[in-house]
């Protein structure tokens, strides 16, 4: 992993997590350039996941979620959704547009051919990762 003896130990969860976020960012990036498609895609999404994760194991970013008994932590979709409900993630990343990185997800998990157009994905990546406060305006 990219992050492996690079995070310190007395970061708070919330903190661990942005960080975590930033290197897997940085390095989704490297892959890329490298050519490496179903790596990158596959780092960025996890680096997607640990953002919105990061929410839910920060006491300071939590208390503004809003979230139902029957919504399920353990899946991305729902957390998208909490989310999403809350206002955290606004209408310029949409449910299209999380089931358009799942499935690239899958398709990578699965050895299928993806094809990335590299500026769309990197503008709707870059504006998701904004609105979850992981990467700097």
């Amino acid at each position: 992993m990219p992050h492996t003896g690079l995070i310190e130990a007395d970061l708070s969860p919330g903190d661990e997590a942005l960080l975590r976020v930033k290197l897997h960012v940085q390095s989704g990036w490297d892959r890329l350039e490298k050519g490496e498609i179903a790596d990158a895609i596959a780092v960025f999404y996890d680096a997607f996941v640990s953002a919105m994760w990061r929410y839910f194991i920060s006491d300071e970013l939590r208390t503004s979620l809003v979230i139902y008994e029957e919504d399920d932590l353990a899946e991305d979709r729902s957390l998208f959704e909490i989310l999403k409900r809350t206002g955290i993630i606004d209408v310029s990343f949409t449910k299209t547009d999380f089931d358009y990185f799942s499935d690239l997800l899958d398709d990578v998990l699965d050895d299928r051919s993806v094809h990335l157009d590299v500026n769309t994905f990197q503008d709707k990546f870059e504006n998701v990762m904004h609105q979850l406060g992981a990467l700097p305006h």
